[in-house]
């Protein structure tokens, strides 16, 4: 069978659509992920237990009123907060004007009270 937009022949599995560009008609791929693991659980257990497949895992969760919960998703405001100063550190650039910084060198010997005055007691 050939296209009638672009004239690619085509074959059992390939993409049936295109834009009239012979690259719009991949295969198709499947992928079967298999339920067998193998890992401990030790976390909220006295003991370690053993578990050699995703659904046993997921019966004895469920058994024990156990769930899983993610930690960190990456989409709360401080994390973005903290995302946008590191963005703004790593390429200079900022939304908002650097500080006046005044820095002034002093060579020679402070006396006590003048020590005492520079660290503001």
């Amino acid at each position: 069978m050939t296209c009638q937009k672009c004239g690619a022949e085509l074959k059992i599995g390939a993409f049936p659509f295109c834009k009239g560009r012979q690259s719009d008609h991949g295969e198709g791929f499947a992928y079967v992920h298999g339920d067998e693991c193998d890992f401990v659980q030790t976390n909220g257990l006295r003991h370690p237990r053993r578990f050699r497949s995703k659904q046993e895992w997921d019966l004895w969760r469920k058994q024990n009123h156990y769930e899983v919960k993610h930690k960190w998703d990456g989409t709360d405001r401080q994390t973005m907060e903290n995302v946008r100063i590191l963005m703004e550190r790593a390429f200079g650039q900022s939304s908002e004007p650097e500080p006046d910084m005044h820095i002034s060198t002093y060579t020679g010997e402070l006396t006590p009270q003048e020590a005492a005055k520079y660290a503001g007691k």
